[in-house]
């Protein structure tokens, strides 16, 4: 687990499993506005360049989230574990367009060439 990881969850009281269930919810809810099919979906899931599309943008996220809460940073754990759930939800606004449709064409070229 990254540095920033760490500091996101001692910061907002979140745990390991919350933390990292947020963030799986986050990249499917993600993913699944685009994938058309189960298919795809598992294809968009195991893809390299969206899995590190995807860290960098949390990696963003938590810098943000961290800068913008610091005023409120006394309203507590439980208020900052809310925040942050709804913080990254930015993500699912800004999925990779580009290399979700070189992974769907690279998907449709390989399943018609298929022989039987």
């Amino acid at each position: 687990m990254s540095q920033q990881n760490t500091n996101i969850q001692a910061y907002t009281g979140l745990s390991t499993k919350e933390y990292e269930l947020i963030l799986t919810g986050t990249l499917l809810n993600c993913l699944s506005q685009v994938a058309a099919t189960t298919q795809a979906l598992q294809l968009l899931l195991i893809d390299r360049s969206i899995n590190k599309w995807f860290l960098t943008q949390v990696n963003k996220v938590n810098t943000d989230f961290i800068q913008c809460t610091q005023p409120y940073k006394h309203l507590g754990k439980e208020h900052l574990k809310i925040s942050y759930r709804r913080f990254i939800q930015r993500i699912e606004k800004n999925y990779p367009n580009g290399l979700v449709d070189n992974i769907t064409v690279s998907q449709i070229r390989t399943s018609t060439t298929r022989f039987n």
